[in-house]
């Protein structure tokens, strides 16, 4: 799929960066708690792919976020939405939005700051944590290629392999967790940004506080 066009997202009001960062965060839990109903019922190869696709779109929430406080100085300054530097914001938004290996490297790194800012005020290591995300970073591709596995037929060697031959409870059991805890970071990290700001009166976070019960 094509990035989207930084002229399209230049004609975006602030505030609509604020409202699809949420609007993401929320699907996130929806796409987790569906991969929940999926694993209940043993449907194991499928659960892994909501859970993964999960953790891209906590990624997503993000990604909107940081548009939204770094376009936010722009707002009373069209000359300055012109610059350069403007534009590799942008440019950085759009290509990333669709794309599921950026968005996944994005929630990586991100995780990945926030364990070793924890150790750091905290005075405790998260050392295993931080090196798990970094092997999953070096790994991204083939987390990506995972999940097309957990819904598509592959091939080995001189073999199609079916999803269900290839995921264990083991194996989604991992990525569960993952995207859990990946959620709920992203979770806390915007609900203590929102608490500092003026919400859009169209913005509604009903929905999502009864998802994150449910999870």
């Amino acid at each position: 799929m094509k990035p989207i066009d930084k002229k399209s997202l230049k004609r975006l009001k602030t505030d609509d960066f604020l409202i699809g960062s949420v609007h993401s965060l929320t699907n996130s839990f929806e796409l987790y708690n569906d991969g929940m109903l999926l694993y209940n019922y043993e449907r194991l190869p499928r659960a892994y792919s909501l859970f993964q696709l999960s953790m891209e779109e906590a990624g997503k929430a993000l990604l909107l976020l940081n548009g939204f406080y770094n376009t936010r100085i722009y707002d009373n300054n069209i000359h300055i939405r012109e610059t350069s530097d403007v534009n590799e914001i942008y440019n950085g938004i759009g290509s990333a939005f669709y794309d599921h290996i950026n968005k996944t490297k994005y929630i990586l790194e991100f995780e990945m700051r926030y364990w070793t800012r924890a150790s750091q005020q905290l005075g405790t290591g998260s050392p295993e944590i931080v090196a798990n995300l970094k092997q999953d970073l070096q790994k991204i591709k083939e987390l990506n290629r995972m999940k097309n596995n957990s819904l598509y037929t592959s091939i080995k060697g001189l073999k199609f392999i079916p999803p269900k031959d290839t995921f264990d409870e083991n194996t989604v059991d991992k990525m569960r967790f993952r995207a859990f805890s990946k959620v709920m970071i992203v979770k806390n990290t915007i609900i203590s940004k929102l608490k500092r700001e003026v919400l859009p009166s169209e913005m509604k976070l009903d929905d999502l506080e009864k998802l994150v019960l449910e999870s």
